[in-house]
């Protein structure tokens, strides 16, 4: 008789928001792109695989990527769409300051 109090292993899923035409649209269009900066690719593809019904593990393992890029990728897209992939986010970094050049 098999032990019901052992849970069974249930793969990472972290199931993204319904995307609108426009979303897919921009998704579709940005995965096959060669001319595209290639960390926006990335992303489109992770949304793309997940939009499909892949887990977070099998996304990673295809695309070479630690799941905690995917989960995180994931989460930012269901909290701000697509300018949660892309749009830059601001970093903390030291002020640049002005160099100055003397004339000889």
């Amino acid at each position: 008789m098999p032990n019901r109090d052992i849970v069974p292993y249930i793969p990472h899923l972290h199931p993204i928001h319904p995307t609108t035409s426009r979303e897919h649209t921009t998704i579709t269009r940005l995965c096959p792109s060669r001319t595209e900066a290639a960390r926006t690719v990335e992303r489109a593809r992770i949304i793309w695989l997940a939009a499909q019904g892949r887990h977070v593990p099998a996304i990673a393992a295809e695309r070479r990527l630690h799941e905690r890029t995917v989960c995180t990728w994931l989460k930012r897209f269901n909290a701000a769409g697509l300018d949660g992939l892309l749009t830059p986010r601001v970093r903390a970094a030291r002020p640049q300051t002005a160099v100055r050049i003397s004339a000889r």
